[in-house]
């Protein structure tokens, strides 16, 4: 029995609003935006700057996960071809392929951080929505 959904709540992805190509894409949006709907009802017109912005934050939160993870997993990628190297290395370069192998998996240890606090973010964000009351009680 599959239960029918709402539309959804769109919430912003605070992370990227200090991310200048995102400022630079949201403010030319919104300059696009008001050139075309000149004359139009200041109210109407803010609801499409909104929509606006709703969809370039959705493109741009889109293309920037799929771009770090394809980093994520180009440094993988890269952390395995050393470690074959690393077998087959002769003694005076150990160290370098070491270095190098310690270096990606600190980065890679980045992206994991980055992940996780982001799923911390969301636990709360579900568990505060979920456990919301409302505390002001009516006195009869």
């Amino acid at each position: 029995m599959s239960t029918e959904r709402g539309p959804g709540i769109f919430k912003i992805n605070r992370s990227i609003i200090l991310d200048n190509a995102y400022q630079t894409k949201v403010k030319d949006s919104i300059r696009e935006t008001e050139g075309l709907n000149k004359g139009c009802n200041p109210n109407t017109l803010w609801e499409l700057i909104k929509g606006t912005i709703r969809n370039e934050t959705i493109k741009y939160s889109v293309f920037k996960n799929k771009s770090e993870r394809e980093k994520e997993t180009k440094l993988v990628n890269e952390i395995k071809l050393l470690e074959e190297k690393l077998g087959k290395c002769s003694s005076n370069e150990v160290y370098t392929v070491t270095k190098e192998i310690i270096h990606k998996q600190l980065e890679l240890e980045r992206y994991n951080d980055k992940r996780v606090s982001g799923y911390i973010v969301r636990a709360r964000a579900v568990h505060i929505e979920i456990n919301e009351k409302n505390t002001s009680k009516s006195r009869a």
